[in-house]
């Protein structure tokens, strides 16, 4: 997967619109191992929708999305390759919960955990951003991996939300 970088995402202007981030999932390497993050960077990708991402092999604790007040972000998830390799394995997103730091700052979704939308065979999340703090903020993604719909195996990452108003 292809992503580019931000060269100066600070001085960069952003429009206020909807996020959306997709979580790949190369499912049949990552179901067997330990949950551990090297296991879990080396076989997923990370991407918003402004073509940003963090590919295979990258950590995704340092991944960062700009998000606005009042507006949706969405997650989705998804495996690699459908047809050949991963098309025994399901994915799907168990949960997204905010961390915030220090434990007294307000929560920045409408609800805390938010968790799969109703129909999405778990495979998406969405929430609204509710508070906007200027620094980044650390998220974890809750998901899992299935063998043949049977005995899940449960992953996380941990990157991050910052506000851009």
């Amino acid at each position: 997967m292809e992503t580019k970088k931000e060269t100066n995402p600070e001085k960069a202007v952003k429009k206020p619109k909807n996020k959306l981030l997709t979580l790949i999932v190369k499912a049949q390497e990552l179901y067997p191992l330990p949950p551990n993050e090297p296991n879990v960077d080396a076989n997923t990708s990370l991407s918003n929708d402004d073509g940003f991402g963090s590919g295979f092999g990258t950590t995704k604790k340092n991944f960062e999305t700009h998000v606005f007040k009042n507006f949706k972000i969405t997650w989705d998830i998804e495996v690699e390759n459908k047809t050949e390799k991963d098309k025994e394995y399901k994915v799907e997103l168990v949960s997204i919960n905010h961390n915030p730091k220090p434990s007294t700052n307000p929560n920045l979704f409408d609800h805390n955990p938010l968790t799969p939308k109703p129909k999405s065979n778990n495979k998406s999340i969405q929430g609204t951003i509710v508070n906007a703090p200027s620094s980044p903020e650390n998220y974890t993604i809750n998901f899992q991996i299935f063998k043949n719909d049977k005995d899940p195996h449960p992953f996380h990452i941990d990157p991050k939300l910052k506000s851009n108003g």
